[in-house]
């Protein structure tokens, strides 16, 4: 940029369309970062959750005898607030 400030032919319009693909294309890529990202959260969450959900559904007895209903029930909305 410090040569094109330098250059003695500043009205050519090269310089203005180079910067403004510069532009594009960085704004291009952050939105796509964007939704790759956050897909990937959901994604995640979610086949973190069904997995949690399925342990629990398939538990034996004696993990319901040591831990109450309601300490269960924490867990799951602490993890599910956590992750969303």
């Amino acid at each position: 940029m410090s040569i094109w400030a330098e250059a003695k032919d500043q009205s050519s319009s090269k310089y203005l369309i180079t910067y403004l693909s510069l532009l594009f294309v960085f704004l291009l890529t952050g939105l796509l970062r964007t939704l790759v990202h956050g897909y990937l959260i959901v994604n995640s969450s979610t086949v973190l959750h069904d997995k949690m959900t399925e342990r629990v559904a398939r538990a034996e007895i004696l993990f319901y005898d040591s831990n109450p209903i309601g300490r269960i029930l924490t867990r799951f909305s602490k993890d599910v607030v956590t992750l969303d």
